[in-house]
């Protein structure tokens, strides 16, 4: 596992520049102090707008000031604004920064912050994770646009039910000192005024900001890799809201191509993809990149645009009659012919039209990642040369993976019945190992374990492989994945036959189970 030490030190190898950034910041102080008085001048202006007018401007500016401030009360949490050696000035400046927030959370977010540093991870003392509370009461769509929108909220709460401390006296101030300032803001500008900096904070963490994640998927150890770190696009909320109406609302998809077709709303789609660009910010560095194609993974219409983009070329191929399956972005083209020249002749013809469909739209299937596969039953053949984008296709492969079936090219299925055999066998030990401080698993639990678990993953697309099971050596593994679940579920020794246990067990042969499936 890799350690947060291999981090620091491949960061600090890698980018130097980091350690300039360590220490405190002399000038926050300053873009606080500015922050608050910008704030407090807007309130005269806010006196006698109406309700509407409050929120959008709570929304459009007071909350990205309130966002600020509250990234400084994590600064300043951390002694960042005047080091470590003057931690009074570093709570004064706390107090000051937590007045626009209206909300008294500046020494109860430290003194609960520093515990999540401490505990991450941990379901008790790391408030920062939702509590099991949360996700019953906010489980469905409109209920998590809530929880969102109370995000600063929650913040404040869920320590006081999951982790309650006694309350510091610093605590005590920071409280009367909001109290004292929202007193004096009533009388000064009225409801409304105090009304603003509140939906300014509730708005600034939970609806307002964008996002970028970064998930490892790489299982091999390649942490250098790219590849290794896709992103997650965290759409805002407002977005993914024009999204829903652009999908919905305008039904995009394939029935987009019919000339029934509303012809405004193209038009909205043209307005919500023109002048996108790309921005990244790294060590006070900014770089942005004009961006006329691509949709990142969290869009709501990106699989609707994506039919209706793909949906051409699946025409086209059609016109030339091949063919092919498709699944999201996973495309399967088949030829038959009698020889290895007119296979390569047909393939070649089909992929140049693909060619020109990726010139036209203005993307690319990898030739990297593309495989071709000859099944045949002859036994001297010659290797059809298959070219794409220029590139010669790889190597004929013996097997392939299309939706985690595994395809070999004489159709016999064995390497696919090998590997759900073993990836079952591996879960299966895993919860069996995993229970060994409780006992093990008792014998209803291992044939639930069973039912439920083992014998789905094991007849995933049962009804292609199933002329399989005829053959003794698929037979044979799938008695050994069985044979230790039905001697559990049973109580029997270990030298009891595979059939003799899976009377009183009362499961099916799986070889038996597969056939009656299809």
């Amino acid at each position: 596992q890799t350690t947060d030490d291999y981090w620091l030190i491949l960061s600090t190898e890698k980018y130097p520049a980091i350690k300039q950034l360590f220490g405190h910041d002399p000038l926050l102080k300053w873009v606080v102090t500015g922050l608050v008085l910008v704030q407090l001048l807007t309130l005269p202006a806010v006196v006698g707008l109406s309700w509407p007018a409050i929120v959008i401007l709570a929304y459009c500016f007071g909350g990205v000031i309130n966002h600020s401030l509250l990234a400084a009360i994590h600064e300043i949490a951390h002694n960042l604004a005047f080091g470590h050696g003057r931690p009074l000035h570093n709570r004064l400046l706390g107090f000051f920064a937590n007045l626009p927030l209206g909300i008294p959370l500046s020494i109860s977010f430290k003194k609960y912050h520093l515990e999540h540093h401490r505990y991450q991870g941990d379901e008790v003392p790391d408030i920062d994770l939702p509590t099991l509370i949360e996700a019953r009461m906010f489980c469905t769509t409109g209920g998590k646009l809530l929880w969102l929108a109370l995000q600063p909220l929650m913040l404040v709460l869920r320590p006081l039910l999951v982790r309650p401390q006694p309350a510091t006296s610093l605590e005590i101030v920071n409280l009367v000192i909001q109290l004292l300032f929202d007193a004096v803001i009533v009388k000064l500008f009225g409801w409304t005024a105090l009304a603003y900096l509140v939906l300014g904070t509730l708005m600034s963490t939970g609806l307002h900001p964008i996002a970028v994640l970064l998930n490892t998927e790489d299982e091999q150890g390649r942490l250098r890799h790219p590849k290794s770190y896709p992103p997650i696009g965290l759409l805002p909320v407002l977005g993914k809201t024009v999204e829903r109406m652009l999908c919905v609302v305008a039904g995009f998809g394939n029935p987009v191509a019919r000339s029934k077709f509303p012809s405004k709303h193209p038009w909205h789609v043209l307005g919500y993809l023109r002048d996108r660009e790309v921005v990244v910010r790294y060590a006070g560095g900014e770089r942005r990149k004009r961006n006329s194609k691509g949709c990142i993974q969290g869009s709501i219409t990106g699989p609707s645009f994506w039919n209706l983009i793909l949906d051409s070329l699946l025409r086209e191929l059609g016109e030339l009659g091949v063919y092919l399956q498709v699944f999201a972005d996973d495309v399967v083209l088949v030829f038959s012919e009698q020889s290895a020249s007119s296979i390569k002749e047909e393939a070649n013809r089909a992929l140049a039209r693909v060619h020109c469909w990726e010139v036209i739209n203005k993307l690319r299937f990898t030739s990297s990642k593309t495989n071709s596969m000859l099944l045949t039953k002859k036994l001297k053949y010659d290797d059809p040369v298959v070219h794409m984008n220029g590139e010669q296709i790889s190597l004929l492969v013996g097997q392939i993976r299309l939706l985690d079936l595994t395809i070999d090219r004489k159709l016999k299925f064995i390497p696919h019945v090998a590997k759900a055999c073993k990836k079952t066998v591996n879960i299966y030990k895993g919860l069996a190992q995993a229970a060994k401080a409780k006992w093990g698993l008792s014998p209803e639990v291992t044939r639930t374990v069973y039912v439920v678990m083992i014998e789905p993953k094991v007849l995933y697309a049962s009804c292609v492989w199933a002329p399989a099971t005829r053959k003794l050596g698929v037979r044979k593994m799938l008695n050994a994945v069985q044979r230790s679940v039905a001697l559990k579920a049973c109580g029997a020794h270990r030298t009891v036959s595979l059939h003799s246990a899976l009377i009183p067990s009362m499961l099916l042969p799986l070889d038996i189970r597969v056939r009656e499936a299809v």
